[in-house]
């Protein structure tokens, strides 16, 4: 039903505009993308909203959306593993930020953490997704560097704005995220050069 909907939707364009192949396989990636993330935040926010969590949940949202543009992520091609993932990462932020006490020592790392992560292992993006050329990937990185820092100085400045503790989280656990996912990336890559390897070996 799911991928019905996507190529319904994608055929329906692709009869009235005129598009090349790549800018074909961008637009059925970016409807995948907008019906996968909408159903998903729709479904968490009932979880958290039944937790009475549902601010915290928003403000954690609109962190990570607005840095994952830019740094993107661990991607998933199970649309339950996605939503039990994603369903995780919210849930582990909001929890720290619960728990959890922020000095600024502690805020300081963190950004410093995020900072040089995003430098260094972003853009992650998804195999379904046209690959950005060397400009793009860089004026991602220096975005994502940009928008950690807008997060972090409203915290430095508006201390007693309680729901930016949750960002600051979520640019720990999206920074880790990062890491993770370039880490998967290597081992893939990796694993696809050696078999290629082998093969022409034989």
């Amino acid at each position: 039903m799911y991928t019905l909907a996507i190529n319904l939707i994608h055929g329906f364009f692709i009869e009235r505009v005129n598009l090349n192949k790549n800018d074909s396989l961008k637009l059925k990636y970016m409807i995948e993308l907008f019906i996968s993330e909408s159903s998903k935040i729709l479904i968490m926010f009932l979880i958290f909203y039944s937790f009475n969590n549902e601010l915290a949940y928003i403000q954690s949202l609109i962190t990570l959306v607005s840095l994952r543009l830019f740094t993107g992520g661990l991607h998933f091609e199970d649309y339950i593993c996605c939503f039990i993932f994603s369903l995780f990462f919210f849930s582990i932020s909001i929890i720290s930020s619960n728990i959890l006490g922020l000095t600024s020592s502690i805020s300081l790392m963190i950004y410093v953490f995020a900072v040089v992560t995003v430098f260094t292992c972003s853009p992650a993006q998804s195999k379904k997704r046209p690959l950005l050329s060397r400009k793009k990937r860089n004026s991602s990185r220096i975005i994502g560097i940009i928008i950690v820092t807008v997060f972090f100085l409203i915290y430095f400045i508006y201390p007693k704005f309680y729901v930016i503790k949750y960002s600051i989280w979520v640019l720990f656990y999206q920074a880790l995220q990062l890491i993770i996912s370039k880490g998967v990336n290597y081992y893939e890559n990796k694993k696809q050069t050696n078999t290629q390897s082998f093969k022409s070996h034989l």
